[in-house]
């Protein structure tokens, strides 16, 4: 947290977390934030990406880089990004958890809605996570 508070690191999440004035820790298991003022959503912005628990071993290598190399704990890693085009996920063979059957994942970031539904209905892609209200009856 004191990272992503750190304006040396200009966080793009400074704005959801920006309420909190320090962070101390308590003990192994607890910490304190001390907030600027009161702010109800804190505890559910930190369960989102703001919250997020990051490796230092990661951080330290990719430095500012590293919102482009990110690294999770999940059946999938991180293959590349195309800013505008895709994302590219592979399983991680050294999961501890059960293998998933797909293996590759690719994101396409399609902000309008017809390029959604042309994607889908031609079987370009396999699902899509917004369809707009008009098309609804045409998806059924």
């Amino acid at each position: 947290m004191e990272r992503e508070l750190n304006p040396k690191f200009a966080s793009p999440r400074i704005s959801e977390i920006g309420v909190i004035k320090n962070v101390k820790i308590l003990d192994k298991y607890k910490v304190q934030f001390q907030l600027k003022q009161p702010y109800s959503p804190l505890l559910t912005i930190l369960t989102d990406r703001s919250g997020m628990m990051l490796s230092p071993t990661a951080i330290k290598k990719e430095g500012a880089n590293f919102s482009n190399h990110p690294v999770g704990t999940g059946p999938y890693q991180f293959v590349e990004r195309v800013k505008q085009d895709h994302i590219t996920v592979k399983v991680f063979e050294g999961y501890w958890g059960k293998k998933p059957k797909v293996q590759t994942i690719l994101y396409h970031p399609y902000a309008d809605g017809n390029v959604r539904l042309t994607n889908l209905s031609s079987g370009n892609v396999d699902l899509v996570n917004t369809i707009d209200y008009k098309d609804i009856d045409q998806i059924k």
